[in-house]
């Protein structure tokens, strides 16, 4: 009986320190991704927050306010904002815009 005594505190004083060193190591690799990762992705969340926000702001061209929504008169001056490009200078055919270039080697 005493034999299985010692036996088992054998194994019980040989096991406790492994499991418990694996525990460490673990907690210790959460807390340091924790400190990583959770600033990594609060960093990506307001980048996405800060494009979505530009996206959907206009800056009027006559006093330069910059409004958010879908205003289609500045809330300043009452100029409209231009949101179909009518006076621009865009062709439906590509194929006239393209410019051909010649390549030159070179000595």
């Amino acid at each position: 009986m005493s034999r299985n005594m010692i036996t088992y505190s054998i194994i019980a004083f040989l096991m406790i320190p492994i499991f418990g060193l694996n525990f460490i190591i673990s907690l210790i690799s959460n807390v340091f991704l924790l400190l990583i990762l959770v600033p990594i992705f609060l960093f990506i969340v307001a980048l996405l927050t800060f494009n979505s926000i530009k996206t959907k702001s206009k800056t009027c061209t006559n006093c330069g306010l910059t409004t958010f929504g879908d205003n289609e008169k500045c809330l300043y001056c009452g100029i409209e904002f231009n949101t179909n490009f009518k006076d621009s200078k865009l062709t439906q055919d590509a194929s006239k815009e393209v410019i051909e270039i010649d390549a030159e080697e070179i000595k």
